[in-house]
């Protein structure tokens, strides 16, 4: 129930990958033009392919071949020889797992979305209040009170932009990271 597609060589497989942007590749190690190791980490340099699952199916069973694949970035690692539904049931499992991080952000992101208003709104509430207060007030002693709540209202409404602007980054970045 898959749609595939085949790369005769890592330097062809890059150009595909760069193309299509697939959601998930199988590659093998030893490969004319570009081996997997060099597609991975050119696929880790550009946004666009870096949060593609990736799945080395290679003969090359020592320890060190693993850990570099799995430190390039790599999402599994599977032997050959293989089972076919080894190899399904990785692939499922990836797929899912890009499913659920892709859902599990998007509902944080509708959160964020929501508070967003209520947490702007309630500093801006008192800004706007006294500002208006100010305008018809003589004392200035209660105008020097008001311009202090004013600034302190600020200064909260600052914060939580900034925690915001901090927040969407650290999605981003966890979005990047959880589709490696």
């Amino acid at each position: 129930g898959y749609e595939i597609d085949s790369a005769e060589n890592g330097k062809i497989g890059l150009e595909k990958a760069k193309r299509i942007l697939p959601d998930l590749i199988i590659s093998d190690i030893m490969m004319p033009e570009m081996d997997g190791f060099e597609l991975l980490e050119e696929l880790q340099k550009d946004s666009n392919t870096e949060t593609i699952q990736f799945i080395f199916l290679t003969a090359k069973t020592e320890i060190g071949n693993l850990r570099r694949g799995m430190k390039l970035g790599a999402d599994d690692y599977l032997f050959k020889p293989f089972d076919m539904g080894e190899l399904l049931g990785t692939v499922q499992a990836r797929l899912k797992k890009k499913e659920a991080n892709g859902k599990q952000i998007k509902e944080m992101q509708e959160q964020v979305t929501m508070k967003i208003p209520h947490e702007l709104r309630t500093p801006l509430v008192p800004i706007l209040g006294y500002a208006e207060m100010i305008e018809q007030e003589d004392d200035i002693d209660q105008i020097k009170e008001m311009v202090k709540t004013i600034r302190a209202s600020g200064k909260i409404l600052h914060g939580r932009i900034e925690k915001f602007l901090l927040y969407k980054d650290l999605v981003i970045k966890q979005h990047e990271k959880n589709y490696i």
